[in-house]
């Protein structure tokens, strides 16, 4: 099964971010710009293009200020689990369970770790390690499973799509976990605490 981590498995946290940083310079009204800001990198922020820390200077620009390793704080406590662990000891006790996701790896792994996430996972495709994003083919090419028994779980229509056109059997996630039933179900895994 391929798992993806934002909103299906790890809550988005940006959004959170953006207002969190706007408040901190005293500026509530600038939460849209920083969203634009993030959404003018997000490709080069998450196939690995643009460093860390360029991102963040490229975010304190909106506000006019510097980044003191404050908003990396703010991201770590809203990068918050979604689904208990016991969900995915169960999955994994039936399938392979294989990350991919657009995210950064040094956001990402410590948020899964602290989840009790990471020991389920046969495979972790994180964007930024790989160089690919998705919906791009190449980063769905990186994960192999048997023709006509994978099973992707993405909140992304449009990387939904990719996966059907590889044959996948495909289930739309969200941070309502609505989905983990469904999966459980396809998996014939019951008793599961969501």
């Amino acid at each position: 099964m391929i798992l993806d981590a934002g909103d299906v498995l790890i809550a988005d946290a940006m959004p959170g971010v953006f207002a969190d940083m706007a408040a901190d310079a005293g500026a509530i009204d600038a939460t849209q710009s920083l969203i634009e800001k993030h959404i003018s990198v997000s490709r080069q922020l998450w196939g690995g293009e643009m460093s860390e820390t360029a991102y963040w200077e490229h975010l304190a620009q909106a506000l006019g200020t510097r980044e003191d390793g404050h908003w990396r704080g703010l991201l770590a406590t809203r990068l918050r689990p979604l689904v208990h662990p016991r969900v995915l000891r169960q999955w994994a006790e039936c399938v392979d369970l294989v990350l991919l996701s657009n995210h950064r790896t040094e956001w990402l792994i410590p948020a899964m770790s602290g989840a009790g996430y990471l020991e389920h996972f046969t495979q972790l495709v994180i964007s930024d390690s790989v160089g690919f994003v998705k919906p791009d083919r190449e980063i769905f090419e990186l994960v192999n499973p048997p023709k006509g028994r994978a099973l992707f779980v993405d909140d992304r229509e449009f990387n939904l799509t990719v996966g059907r056109s590889l044959g996948w059997r495909t289930v739309a996630g969200a941070p309502d976990g609505r989905w983990v039933g469904k999966v459980s179900a396809l998996l014939g895994v019951q008793g599961l605490v969501p």
